[in-house]
């Protein structure tokens, strides 16, 4: 087969394959770049530094709110709840599909927050 591919190419098959393919470092910014079909419903925002950044990257802000996935245990969303309210973030969601057959969320109470981490309601 290669000796197929330099026939109709004219090229030889390791100039091929050293211009055919990206470099690794575009490859690992192009799957961060790329949201998969399983994350479409995700509002998520990505970001793009335009300078030279040296591993490990830590940005901190405090995001608006978590949600809690469909398949989320009782015992994971107490400890994202816990975590979350521990960072400061407000608004918790719980994922859920509506009539339409279509992925959305609510706002869950803050009463009802209190009640799953076992705290008094301010």
């Amino acid at each position: 087969m290669a000796e197929e591919i330099t026939n109709v190419f004219k090229i030889p098959l390791e100039k091929i394959m050293i211009n055919g393919f990206k470099s690794p470092i575009w490859e690992v910014e192009k799957n961060s770049l790329i949201k998969k079909e399983c994350h479409k419903y995700d509002q998520e925002w990505r970001m793009i530094a335009n300078c030279p950044i040296t591993p490990p990257v830590m940005v901190e802000w405090i995001p608006d709110s978590v949600i809690l996935g469909l398949r989320t245990s009782a015992v994971d969303a107490k400890l994202i709840i816990s975590m979350a309210k521990q960072a400061g973030i407000k608004n918790v969601y719980k994922s859920y599909i509506d009539n339409s057959n279509r992925l959305n969320a609510f706002k869950i109470s803050e009463e009802y927050i209190c009640k799953i981490i076992g705290t008094e309601v301010k």
